[in-house]
């Protein structure tokens, strides 16, 4: 069996494995070789945080992630931190800053990211395979065999699956992953598309296409309210979008999954209490002449009028009518629903939309090395496990240390290998 580390995928958990793997390799004729599905590694890289690349950030905590099943990310950040993957880049010139809690390459370009990887994995000679894409994979003595679609087969005494998920399939994504560790008799748990806008049957939603506006957002199983969001919210034919939609997708997503009745309500001026609405509008009801103004106006300065049209459309009135022609109890439901606006969930976007897969190959069947319980030398990181993060960086922060852990540990067991 060839003296080879087989890392399958070369997103950013791929390439920090093969990375970490070279960096501690236990021997210089030690191959590691990176096997990718398209004509460049890296391309998921190039395209996240809208080509800035948002690649961490200062507070990663466990309610900033989800799991389909019951996968816990928090032991990979013991084993490899986001603080030593900060270093990574700046102990190689990348110069980092923050918005806030995110981080991002001082160049806010994406393209420095990829750009490192394959420099860096140029000077530690890390074999690369692109158009190569891993359709099979099955054990060989004591190590592996894994199959391209083509034909061509590869022999290692370590793999590190690394292929990503679902999401993305323009970038080459097709959830390989999943059947190659079906092969090798992982579990797998249902996958959906997450970080996604989610659709509604909003009657009025027409009218506000393309609004993009502040808003707190929560989410509600019947009369429960699951969670709640603050941010940039964008209205669409399509639905509702955003990051503050993106951050509730996953846990709207398994509510419809399970037949729940789903809904959000949102408020369209969470800086101002419905006392502060009230009073304006009533001491505009009284300054207005016997031309008074329409509906469409009296909301004029409260919220975005593409919001104010989707509520007074959804409330069966005319954006046309006169304000003095509602009865003052009228005029307050139109108000509280600047404050409550409620929309009823009857889906999500496709992976085409979404930017992460929610499940994945369970962690409960890995060590704390991310290795196979029941198959030794066989390793797993990234999307392609049952974790998924906010946006935020929490997604790639994953990827990247689960990628480390698995490429340290990989080169570690060979070493040990080596000795006896």
């Amino acid at each position: 069996m060839s003296r080879t580390i087989a890392v399958v995928g070369a997103g950013a958990a791929g390439c920090m494995a093969a990375l970490s793997a070279a960096m501690n390799r236990p021997a210089a004729d030690t191959r590691i070789l990176l096997l990718e599905s398209s004509s460049r590694i890296g391309a998921k890289i190039r395209v996240t945080g809208n080509g800035r690349c948002n690649l961490s950030n200062l507070e990663i905590l466990p309610e900033h992630y989800f799991s389909v099943g019951s996968s816990d990310p928090m032991p990979v950040f013991g084993k490899f931190s986001p603080q030593e993957l900060r270093a990574f880049f700046e102990e190689r010139g990348v110069f980092l800053h923050s918005r806030g809690n995110l981080i991002y390459p001082l160049t806010d370009r994406a393209e420095t990211i990829a750009g490192l990887f394959e420099r860096e994995l140029e000077k530690e000679k890390v074999q690369i395979l692109t158009d190569t894409r891993i359709r099979g994979i099955r054990t060989e003595g004591t190590g592996y065999v894994v199959r391209a679609e083509d034909g061509r087969e590869f022999r290692a005494e370590r793999v590190i699956l690394s292929c990503g998920g679902l999401a993305g399939r323009n970038l080459g994504c097709e959830g390989d992953g999943y059947e190659l560790a079906g092969q090798m008799g992982l579990t797998v748990t249902a996958c959906f598309p997450a970080l996604t806008y989610l659709k509604t049957d909003c009657a009025g939603l027409n009218a506000a296409d393309g609004v993009r506006c502040t808003a707190a957002v929560s989410l509600y199983d019947g009369t429960e309210k699951v969670r709640e969001e603050a941010g940039e919210l964008q209205l669409t034919r399509k639905g509702l979008s955003g990051i503050v939609i993106f951050q509730l997708s996953h846990p709207a997503a398994a509510l419809i999954r399970k037949g729940r009745e789903t809904f959000v309500v949102i408020d369209f001026a969470p800086e101002v209490s419905h006392e502060q609405l009230l009073r304006q509008i009533r001491e505009r009801m009284k300054r207005v002449p016997e031309e008074n103004p329409m509906l469409s106006e009296l909301f004029f300065g409260m919220i975005h009028p593409g919001a104010a049209s989707m509520i007074i459309r959804s409330a069966g009135q005319v954006e046309e009518r006169r304000a003095r022609k509602l009865h003052p109890q009228e005029i307050e439901d139109l108000l509280m629903q600047i404050k409550s606006f409620r929309v009823r969930i009857t889906g999500t976007g496709g992976y085409e939309d979404a930017q992460v897969t929610a499940g994945g190959v369970s962690m409960s069947g890995l060590t704390e090395n991310l290795e196979a319980v029941s198959r030794k030398g066989l390793y797993l990181c990234g999307e392609l496990l049952d974790v998924d993060g906010l946006c935020g960086g929490y997604n790639l922060t994953f990827a990247m240390c689960s990628g480390a852990v698995c490429g340290r540990a990989a080169a570690q067991a060979q070493d040990e290998r080596s000795a006896l």
